[in-house]
């Protein structure tokens, strides 16, 4: 039969001697005795009726603001940064895929593999910036540039306007390799820039064909 108990402890504020006392006291437990728990009731809980505790001053408000208006401050700039160089990294880091695909295709395949500028993606349009885009072909007439039929190996879409970024090439508006991997043209370099000065990249073939990058000036 279950045994309905209260307590009260507004006097004492203190457990009885016999233990805790429960609402329902005849609550089945593992064991002897009941556990050391007593309610809330009447007790002195921290910051509840406690008249010293009004919340933030205006003067703590005013440092915290100021606290996180420094952090604001020291936060956004390389944020914005961190943007920008992970930005030109990927695009060097494109450019440098797709020599590498060109230069792999011409010694597998035993064919001139050429790289170059084009905004429509479809053909070489010429010229030396590669920011609106570039194509790998097969260039099987060795006149490097596309030609009707001739194999369209890799296409690079143009980089984002929004970035501004642009990719200037150093000689010509293409880039062949031959069935060795070896480029038919010697120092050729591709210039990426966003318009923050000392932050370009340059990625450079070297004679034996194989590209890097660097630090630009």
């Amino acid at each position: 039969m279950m045994r309905s108990i209260m307590w009260s402890c507004k006097k004492t504020g203190k457990l009885p001697a016999h233990g805790p006392i429960f609402v329902v006291s005849d609550i089945p437990f593992i064991g002897k005795y009941k556990p050391n728990i007593c309610t809330f009731i009447c007790k002195k809980i921290p910051f509840v009726g406690n008249n010293k505790n009004h919340g933030f001053t205006f003067i703590e408000l005013m440092v915290a603001v100021a606290v996180v208006a420094i952090i604001g401050v020291i936060a956004v700039p390389s944020m914005y940064s961190f943007v920008k160089d992970n930005r030109l990294t990927t695009q060097a880091n494109d450019l440098i895929a797709d020599l590498m695909t060109a230069r792999s295709t011409a010694t597998k395949n035993n064919r001139r593999v050429a790289l170059c500028a084009s905004s429509n993606l479809s053909s070489c349009t010429g010229g030396t910036a590669f920011q609106g885009g570039w194509i790998v072909i097969v260039d099987s007439n060795n006149d490097g540039t596309f030609a009707a039929g001739e194999e369209i190996v890799r296409i690079h879409t143009a980089v984002p306007a929004e970035t501004g970024i642009t990719i200037t090439a150093s000689t010509a508006s293409s880039i062949t390799f031959e069935t060795t991997g070896r480029p038919t043209v010697t120092g050729v370099s591709y210039t990426l820039n966003d318009n923050r000065p000392g932050n370009s990249k340059v990625v450079t073939v070297s004679n034996s064909g194989r590209p890097r990058v660097e630090k630009g000036s």
